[in-house]
């Protein structure tokens, strides 16, 4: 099992992620990644954790869960409105389960589909679907 962190942020962080990547081999920091490259290296993962405690649009989410990939994350707006809990990924209240989730997935204890993450994304993100929602709401409402 390895672990791939991906992106940056403050300093402080990827030092102390740098340095772990140093003494685990099972760590593996990358930095920053250009967008262009992240369908790929998605596709390759098997379960994404999002440990932020809050978000608006996670698009880290978002690509993973389109790529098919499983995410565990705290259940907040965001995530929630991304994640079918226990369908496409986990949503998690606490630590301790959030723990738990990631080790679930990580045992095998529980397998998820691919192509019904996949489904769920083109379903509720839509561009035809979701751009005709919005004109019908300009047109009763305004």
């Amino acid at each position: 099992m390895y672990l791939h962190i991906f992106g940056s942020g403050d300093t402080k962080y990827q030092d102390i992620i740098q340095e772990l990547s140093k003494k685990y081999l099972f760590v593996k920091y990358y930095g920053h990644i250009e967008n262009k490259f992240i369908p790929n290296i998605l596709s390759k993962q098997d379960l994404m954790i999002a440990p932020s405690r809050w978000e608006t649009l996670p698009f880290s989410i978002l690509e993973a869960q389109a790529m098919g990939v499983p995410v565990v994350a705290f259940n907040i707006p965001g995530p929630s409105d991304i994640i079918k809990n226990k369908v496409t990924g986990f949503l998690v209240d606490n630590d301790s389960l959030f723990l738990d989730k990631i080790k679930e997935v990580v045992e095998e204890k529980v397998i998820f589909n691919r192509s019904a993450i996949i489904q769920n994304i083109k379903g509720k993100f839509n561009p035809e679907e979701k751009y005709s929602e919005m004109i019908n709401l300009f047109k009763n409402y305004l």
